[in-house]
């Protein structure tokens, strides 16, 4: 991927006052045995969220094609003055689309309080066509019926409301639990819209968003999409655009309209609801201590656990195609930022302390596995979203040699259930993990032989653990408003990577390094539609 010139010269300046970030507790719990081959996030949101309702997409003609606004989060009353706060005196179309879920079975007539102006369809059957119709649907309780509703403003502007009748009982508004948002998956009703309704609609990827919107700016204001105007910044507003070809930009697990009007877990970071700015975890492992205990043959009367406190020595290993890399300088903490940038998280460990006697000749006789390595260590989440049923898998190296000892993935007994941006498992506070066992399966110890157990004594080796990789969950929000389970990270953050640059706050010696991505424009791609920023902006957006 190529990037313009002004991303090769990396320039750090006052940015850095206004973007410390520190971790915050764990939100990280133990895991337990899984009764599911399919795990589930541990944050159900119960409470209805205020965008769930049905989105509204106005139009300044009747032919529903000049875009003004995008309203979410509408109910039985549409049009509704308390909801709808921009100005709708010049509408003359309006577009509603979301989901109905009924309370009961039956056979229902759905209505609206000016049928001759509306078309309305249910699950894509027309039951009313600009005429006061009445078609019985039978509707099965507790199912989502996809709705979409055109409406022609008459000269009156009048308000409009949504009926439904079961068979024997009066018409009456829907009520609002019964009205859902749209399905925002990927096979959802905006993305499955046909290729001519999206372009008289003037929205190309399918993502809700109009593409004037996307190419020109936008803000989330008042519960609606709308087009950006200066005097929003000092009303505490930010400024999107977006790619109007790709309903997600940054690549990551979300539409650009789910990431804007903030349809994501809550615990992900708020720079994240910028569509060029991918909501992305970044999963390190941190070692604390180690002990080294005796296996099962060992030397009478000798001592047979040695356990050490380390010095804690943070690095980042990575390589650069284009770019610079900067690190912890006299200033204080530093970026990296390049389109093409891969690195593993590493925590060094030395002895503070020397002995006479050798490690290997006070612990075992077995030259092969003179000790079995305990690892106390806490893992940490650098990046802006959460990861559920986290396993990452760890390196443990000698540092000079550059030699593997163990590599290992966290297993049933060390799984973290939830970890958060900043966060760490265990909190801070708590004791750390113990890492025993070199199988998932947790029926091999780590082994270190009596050459490596020396070196290391000595000092002459110092033991790295490298987070190579992480397995996960991400989180979605259904058409009610509750986390579910979304599916696994690896191949997103693939995606992720492939499209953006990276760049990684390093705040020092001991601390967690902090990891955001931005999506990036393909220069060699005359049809790519990212937008282009500077780095300063790109900092700015990222660390927000």
């Amino acid at each position: 991927m190529q990037l313009k010139s002004i991303y090769k010269c990396l320039t750090i300046t006052a940015l850095l006052a206004h973007i410390a970030v520190f971790p915050s507790s764990s939100v990280a719990e133990e895991a337990k045995t899984k009764k599911s081959s399919t795990p589930k996030t541990e944050q159900q949101q119960k409470n209805q969220r205020a965008d769930v309702g049905l989105v509204g997409y106005y139009f300044v003609d009747d032919q529903f094609n000049e875009s003004a606004f995008v309203q979410t989060g509408e109910k039985g009353k549409l049009l509704d003055a308390k909801k709808v706060k921009q100005d709708t005196s010049q509408i003359k179309s309006i577009r509603w689309e979301g989901n109905i879920k009924p309370s009961k079975t039956g056979e229902y007539i759905l209505s609206t309080s000016s049928n001759k102006h509306v078309t309305m369809k249910i699950n894509g059957e027309t039951i009313i066509k600009q005429a006061d119709m009445e078609k019985a649907m039978k509707l099965e309780k507790e199912k989502n019926y996809s709705i979409t509703i055109e409406y022609h403003v008459p000269e009156s502007g009048k308000d409009l409301q949504l009926f439904w009748e079961m068979s024997g009982e009066e018409k009456v508004q829907i009520p609002d639990n019964n009205i859902l948002s749209p399905n925002f998956s990927e096979t959802n009703q905006l993305q499955s819209r046909s290729g001519q309704q999206q372009s008289t609609s003037g929205d190309f990827d399918g993502d809700g968003i109009p593409d004037s919107l996307e190419e020109n700016g936008y803000t989330f204001k008042d519960a609606a999409i709308v087009p950006w105007k200066d005097e929003y910044t000092s009303q505490g507003y930010k400024k999107y655009t977006s790619n109007s070809r790709k309903a997600k930009t940054s690549a990551d697990p979300y539409t650009d309209f789910e990431k804007v009007i903030g349809r994501m877990p809550e615990a992900t970071k708020r720079e994240a609801r910028d569509p060029l700015v991918a909501a992305y975890p970044s999963v390190g492992v941190g070692m604390e201590k180690f002990h080294f205990s005796k296996n099962e043959n060992v030397q009478e009367g000798a001592s047979g656990t040695k356990t050490k406190t380390v010095t804690d020595t943070s690095t980042t290993t990575h390589s650069v195609d284009i770019g610079g890399s900067f690190g912890w300088g006299d200033k204080g903490p530093s970026f990296t930022f390049s389109p093409k940038y891969t690195h593993s998280w590493s925590n060094s460990t030395s002895v503070a302390n020397s002995e006479s006697d050798t490690w290997s000749s006070q612990i075992g006789t077995n030259p092969s596995e003179a000790a079995y390595l305990n690892a106390n260590v806490r893992y940490y989440n650098g990046g802006n979203a959460p990861i559920y049923d986290l396993r990452p898998t760890s390196n443990f190296v000698l540092q000079n040699s550059s030699e593997s000892i163990a590599t290992i993935t966290a297993n049933a007994n060390t799984i973290g259930n939830s970890l958060g941006p900043s966060a760490t498992y265990p909190a801070k506070g708590q004791a750390p993990i113990s890492l025993t066992q070199a199988n998932e399966a947790g029926t091999i110890k780590i082994s270190v032989n009596s050459e490596t157990l020396d070196k290391i004594q000595e000092g002459t080796e110092t033991l790295n653990i490298e987070t190579t990789q992480n397995r996960g969950q991400y989180g979605k929000i259904d058409e009610e408003g509750n986390q579910i389970p979304g599916g696994e990270w690896d191949p997103i953050r693939t995606n992720i990577d492939a499209v953006s640059g990276a760049l990684t706050l390093n705040l020092g010696s001991g601390k967690e390094n902090l990891e955001r991505r931005v999506a990036a424009k393909d220069l060699r791609d005359p049809e790519d539609k990212t937008p282009e920023l500077t780095i300063k902006e790109a900092i700015k957006k990222a660390f927000d």
